[in-house]
């Protein structure tokens, strides 16, 4: 049988920190919604490795690296009046971290490494629950209650499977996107490695704490917050969330991965090819131009939803170097704006020559993130009176939209080694959602995506034509 040890870690030198400390947050992160950005790393461990060094080295990475992003030992609070949002970090806070031991030949709680590595690492069989506290998974799009005061802002999980190690953490999306996570994990790798081999500390930028450029010192009119709303089309203001339907039986969900290879890539990016010399589009807009189609064909059995309708694609855009000066890349926080292509019938974005068109809409919605869409959003936030009404304007869920994520700027698989290699996958752990696509990490083999849908429509995504002509299924 496996099992588990929580060890509860203080930060470097918390005796000297005061009591109390209010950690502003910044308008970007109130845009997010109350859940938490998970992410597994999956190493590679040989059998002789010693669990215990490992977990040593981990701890006394975290504590230097949680004393250098406070905001991580501290817990959520919410101005019930007006919604602000910010951190209470106390003296005595503890980061738990828990140790699950599944590397025994009799435990099956777990797959091995060599079973993940021969599906190619899907994401269906990283199960956050069993990968990190439910406390933290249970916190999905539609799923617990995401208000809840004093919500701790991180937690992770170091498992030890058969042939590996699986390194799960939890941070709030109200504290950091993605890419701050990233951040986050290659700063501790750096000070884990550096304790390991005995060498000097790698240096901290203070500035990845600076939260100040995503907020806006402006006090608009109404008509001033008139006319941002029109600009802003990706967000809104729900005074009562939604709710379901009398006898509403949620159906099934479940992640699929696609693999698109370098030379499926060239030739996805060739079929793209806009017609003008002067216009261009990224691998990631050919990408998710087929994705959008092919989910969008895989839905309209389930739906059945007027051809004329208009839906939208809105998508994660990282703000990080888009200011100017750029931010650092480890800055820990929202530094996410999100594009939204602009409404298309669905007929025309399942079109048969739509292809190159879909691909470019989507390279114009993210040429419309500017340094001042930037600052336009922040000033929103400020003039909003209760931020906790902001919610993204995307039906995507068991709707006919889609919404996207990009990890492919993520360093895990060249930075995020803590002493045993770097990690052979990231993924979120089996999301519980529907409608979402995640673009993982860049290899050099290509790119990894997980589609999220309804079971029936991922039958029907399996099948679809174009994607598999550009893509091949893992399993």
């Amino acid at each position: 049988m496996g099992r588990q040890e929580t060890i509860r870690i203080h930060p470097m030198c918390w005796e000297d920190e005061p009591d109390t400390q209010a950690i502003s947050l910044s308008a970007f992160d109130h845009l997010m919604p109350r859940i938490y950005v998970l992410i597994t790393l999956v190493f590679a461990l040989d059998a002789s490795a010693n669990t215990w060094e490992i977990i040593e080295n981990l701890k006394a990475g975290l504590e230097i690296t949680v004393a250098q992003f406070p905001a991580l030992a501290g817990t959520l609070q919410t101005n019930e009046e007006d919604g602000s949002l910010w951190v209470e970090r106390k003296k005595e806070n503890t980061v738990d971290m828990i140790a699950n031991w599944q590397n025994g030949e009799e435990d099956t709680e777990l797959p091995t490494y060599s079973d993940l590595a021969k599906g190619g690492f899907p994401g269906a069989m990283l199960e956050g629950d069993k990968l990190l506290p439910q406390a933290v998974t249970a916190k999905q799009l539609f799923r617990g209650d995401n208000d809840e005061k004093d919500t701790r802002v991180f937690t992770f999980q170091v498992n030890f499977i058969r042939g590996g190690l699986i390194l799960g953490i939890g941070v709030h999306h109200s504290v950091s996107d993605g890419p701050g996570c990233d951040g986050f994990l290659s700063q501790w790798a750096e000070n884990t490695r550096a304790i390991k081999d005995g060498n000097r500390l790698p240096r901290f930028n203070p500035m990845n704490l600076d939260r100040s450029r995503l907020n806006s010192t402006a006090t608009p009119t109404a008509t001033r917050m008139q006319e941002l709303s029109g600009k802003l089309p990706a967000f809104r203001l729900v005074k009562e969330p939604p709710t379901l339907p009398e006898n509403f039986i949620m159906p099934s969900f479940s992640p699929t991965m696609y693999h698109f290879s370098k030379q499926k890539c060239e030739r996805l990016k060739n079929d793209c090819k806009p017609s003008s010399p002067d216009a261009w589009v990224s691998t990631y807009d050919c990408i998710m131009a087929v994705l959008w189609r092919a989910t969008t064909r895989a839905k309209i059995p389930m739906l059945k939803p007027d051809m004329d309708k208009k839906i939208n694609l809105t998508h994660a855009v990282n703000n990080r170097k888009i200011l100017n000066p750029p931010l650092p890349d480890r800055y820990l926080g929202n530094a996410v704006s999100l594009a939204q292509v602009t409404p298309t019938a669905i007929k025309g974005v399942i079109a048969q020559d739509a292809l190159p068109a879909i691909a470019l809409a989507i390279r114009s919605s993210i040429s419309r993130i500017t340094p001042q869409s930037i600052q336009d959003l922040a000033e929103w936030v400020a003039g909003t009176e209760n931020k906790s009404q902001i919610s993204i304007n995307v039906d995507a869920f068991l709707g006919m939209d889609l919404a996207a994520t990009s990890w492919q700027q993520m360093t895990s698989y060249t930075q995020q080694d803590f002493g045993f290699g770097v990690p052979k996958a990231v993924r979120f752990p089996k999301p519980d959602w529907e409608g979402y696509v995640f673009v993982y990490p860049e290899r050099e083999e290509g790119v990894e995506v997980c589609v999220l849908l309804e079971d029936a429509c991922q039958g029907r995504l399996r099948e679809d034509e174009e994607l598999g002509r550009y893509a091949s299924l893992m399993e």
